[in-house]
């Protein structure tokens, strides 16, 4: 739930839920009010109460997971954590609250104690099977993992930022969602358009393939004797349908199919963390075969360098990938990746070094344990989601 954008309503029932959680915890009285900014002081109110007996509630969960979001009140920043076991309960039970003034982006990494997700319910549920530690015992190191959505939509939108190519190939694609969502055109076409909301990137990937879908309608419409406006308009801008499906469209739409089915995987119901990272490596691969491609124009090319070059920095920089390298190696697979390289037959513990050097081979040929995920079935996963 983002607490800057929820409605007042929304932060009453999360209000509610808090207090009926723990009603038999501590013996104390809070009503619930009305606006937004009361709603939220009296939710910070509720865990200054709770604060002193919630060890002894979390002692009974054993492992359980830390999600957190931002939250902003004025000049005042901070975060709202709870705390759950997925595998035992649906719902959290935990909130702390942690405010200050004035905190920078450079804060929220070093004053955060706890391993968290920002975000997506997958992440939630890879992290259940850390220890606990964290918002409760302040002082203790911070690693702060950021939604893997907010991550690639970052990852489009800095490409757009320092390629022109992509940028001349995203005004395109705005420009035919405005053109074809004026009503003359809508009625012409008598379908609904799809639209892409502001700064929501990937969802460019959603327009294209609308198109590739609907191009039938499209190229009829382009092929009138009397064509609406927006057709002249489109056409002015080098935008034709006439013949067929322009190649820098399915190019572009192929780009940015391996991004958008990483994000598919991110936030499906069995996506999680410690998975990310092959996912990732495998992005990047199916992005330098395409742009390795002989055949594919200059255009295209630069535009998967980009945003290679751009997936590394944002993964790297804001992504925290020595964390999703090191979750991944205790996951069953990634045990087996790194017993396979080292000629290892028997288990042991993770040497943490070893997540840290050179990139695990993903692609190896190994047996992997029972249940455990394989390349194949998280692909399987992103493309069902298509």
């Amino acid at each position: 739930m983002s607490i800057n954008m929820a409605a007042s309503g929304v932060l009453e029932d999360f209000a509610r839920h808090v207090y009926s959680t723990f009603k038999g915890v501590i013996n104390f009285q809070l009503k619930i009010p009305y606006r937004r900014d009361e709603i939220r002081d009296g939710i910070i109110t509720l865990a200054d109460l709770v604060a002193p007996k919630i060890h002894v509630e979390l002692d009974k969960m054993g492992y359980y997971s830390i999600t957190i979001d931002a939250a902003s009140h004025g000049s005042r920043h901070g975060f709202f954590v709870m705390a759950s076991n997925p595998a035992k309960m649906k719902n959290h039970i935990f909130i702390d609250t942690m405010i200050a003034d004035g905190w920078n982006a450079r804060d929220y990494n070093n004053f955060l104690s706890a391993i968290v997700a920002d975000g997506c319910p997958a992440q939630v549920k890879g992290l259940c099977h850390w220890r606990r530690c964290g918002a409760l015992y302040p002082g203790l190191q911070t690693v702060y993992i950021r939604c893997v959505a907010h991550l690639l939509n970052l990852v489009v939108k800095h490409t757009a930022d320092n390629c022109a190519a992509f940028a001349m190939q995203i005004n395109y694609c705005k420009a035919i969602s405005k053109e074809l969502s004026k009503p003359d055109t809508r009625r012409a076409l008598n379908m609904r358009v799809i639209h892409v909301p502001d700064h929501r990137w990937m969802f460019f990937w959603d327009l294209l393939k609308w198109i590739k879908e609907k191009h039938p309608k499209i190229y009829e419409l382009f092929n009138m004797d009397d064509p609406p406006e927006s057709v002249q308009i489109l056409r002015d801008m080098e935008i034709d349908f006439k013949d067929g499906l322009p190649q820098w469209l399915l190019n572009f739409e192929e780009i940015l199919l391996p991004i958008k089915k990483l994000l598919n995987y991110a936030e499906s119901d069995v996506g999680c963390f410690c998975y990310i990272y092959p996912m990732f490596q495998s992005t990047i691969e199916q992005l330098t075969g395409i742009a390795n491609r002989p055949e594919l124009s200059s255009s295209s090319k630069r535009i998967a360098d980009a945003l290679i070059a751009n997936m590394n920095e944002v993964f790297d920089k804001q992504g925290n990938y020595a964390l999703m390298k090191f979750a991944f190696g205790l996951t069953p697979w990634g045990r087996s990746v790194i017993r396979a390289e080292l000629n290892m037959h028997t288990e042991y513990k993770p040497d943490v070094s070893l997540f840290f050097q050179k990139p695990i081979p993903i692609n190896a040929e190994l047996e992997i344990p029972p249940r455990s995920y394989t390349p194949d079935h998280l692909d399987e996963v992103a493309e069902d989601q298509l």
